[in-house]
């Protein structure tokens, strides 16, 4: 059994921020996913992928905790994440950035996204 190493890092990604998500008491909204196949085994509980079943389960747990709908964006749409998801598959180490300071300095590039409008995120 193999293990895509980007469906792997967007899945631990997706367990991280609804983790952040519930921490900080948001319990009513929408996570949006650029991978089809991730957001059908969160969605529909069918997760064949060995390496991943554990984290879908744990991603499922919490959403289980707040109200929360995951649906599909496609990737051009989402820059940041895909550029993110590159980087750390590239690198093959986790990364986590809890700021917009703390984004690399492409991701800031690419992101049409203020400071301001990071902070409401």
């Amino acid at each position: 059994l193999q293990c895509d190493i980007k469906l792997e890092a967007e899945a631990l990604t997706v367990k991280y921020g609804l983790s952040i998500c519930i921490l900080l008491n948001y319990r009513d909204f929408t996570l949006e996913v650029d991978s089809l196949s991730l957001v059908q085994m969160i969605n529909e509980n069918k997760c064949y992928n060995y390496k991943l079943i554990r984290i879908i389960e744990e991603v499922q747990h919490l959403k289980k905790l707040a109200n929360v709908k995951v649906e599909h964006c496609f990737r051009e749409v989402n820059t940041v994440a895909d550029h993110l998801g590159k980087l750390v598959a590239s690198s093959q180490k986790e990364a986590y950035y809890d700021t917009y300071q703390q984004l690399p300095i492409g991701v800031r590039v690419q992101s049409n996204w203020t400071r301001a409008e990071c902070l409401l995120l």
